[in-house]
């Protein structure tokens, strides 16, 4: 039997096909079999968060950081995407205290993700007067009230944070509990190291006063040995009043402060000309989010400060 040159393309070709639909097929139920199960997600709100999360978890594991590094978490809000991938995620750490309420109000709403806030066995200050204002000075009604929420500023803070995540972790997914605590006692041992550097570096700050750009820095202040003097804008985002301005030239020229403090996600243009071209304060920075270098770890976010101050 002659078989035509066509049809015997044909054949060829069809049992070409043939095989690597069958190969296909084979790969696709192997992969079905042998591919591991998805990765544990976990999400947080802020970079110290995630960070701190980070070292706790593992490679293992999947965190999701909400705020963009460089974003204020002041008036961030979430967008429709973050609100998707969150679904995955088996539990949201949160600081708390209104600081973060535009994550978990949103994923309250959108979500039945469990929310964790961070600030168990932490020691809560309150915004007081004294905060913002020497003994004797009166500010105005808008300062902040309530708690303040910066309470990650410190290192045993941090340390108290990446326990409450280790055992929150523990039981969510206890078949690696061992990991988790093997991590953070890693962890904590290797912030313990860092406390000691910058308390060391603290004491050799000439100055203990200093302004910042808004209330973000009294856990720090009290705990490395400085005094925030005063907040440029009584309320995160809002300008100072006209008694605001003339109680801090008033401030600056009686402490003998020298230098004003920005954010990277506060800066405040008319605070610095303010302070250096009327007051000739030098403009320094501080960052309580960090994120970006050199404040690209949460040890490194908390040199960088403690180093700024001390300068």
């Amino acid at each position: 039997m002659i078989v035509s040159p066509q049809k015997y393309l044909f054949i060829i070709t069809t049992v070409v096909v043939l095989l690597l639909a069958a190969g296909i097929i084979t790969l696709v139920a192997r992969q079905s079999v042998e591919q591991p199960p998805s990765r544990l997600t976990i999400a947080t709100t802020i970079f110290p968060l995630a960070d701190i999360a980070r070292n706790i978890a593992g490679e293992d594991v999947y965190v999701i950081q909400l705020l963009p590094p460089g974003a204020s978490p002041h008036s961030y809000n979430l967008s429709p995407q973050q609100l998707t991938d969150i679904n995955n995620a088996k539990v949201l750490f949160v600081i708390g205290h209104k600081l973060d309420a535009w994550a978990a109000d949103a994923i309250t709403r959108a979500t039945e993700v469990p929310i964790v806030t961070v600030d168990e066995g932490i020691k809560l200050r309150e915004f007081e007067a004294e905060d913002e204002h020497h003994e004797g000075e009166e500010g105005d009604e808008h300062e902040e009230t309530g708690t303040d929420p910066h309470y990650w500023l410190t290192i045993p803070n941090g340390q108290q944070i990446a326990t409450t995540i280790a055992q929150t972790l523990q039981e969510i997914d206890p078949i690696n509990s061992e990991v988790y605590a093997s991590n953070l006692i890693a962890y904590t041992e290797e912030l313990a190291t860092v406390e000691k550097e910058l308390q060391l570096q603290a004491r050799s700050a000439k100055h203990t006063e200093f302004i910042a750009v808004h209330n973000a820095w009294s856990y720090l202040a009290q705990q490395y040995g400085f005094e925030l003097a005063a907040a440029y804008e009584p309320v995160a985002g809002k300008e100072p009043s006209i008694s605001d301005i003339q109680r801090l030239q008033k401030l600056v020229s009686e402490h003998n402060i020298g230098a004003f403090y920005n954010e990277p996600a506060e800066h405040s243009i008319g605070a610095t000309r303010f302070f250096q071209d009327n007051l000739g304060l030098s403009v320094k920075t501080l960052d309580d989010i960090g994120g970006i270098p050199p404040r690209d770890t949460y040890i490194n976010l908390m040199r960088e400060n403690i180093r700024a101050l001390s300068e």
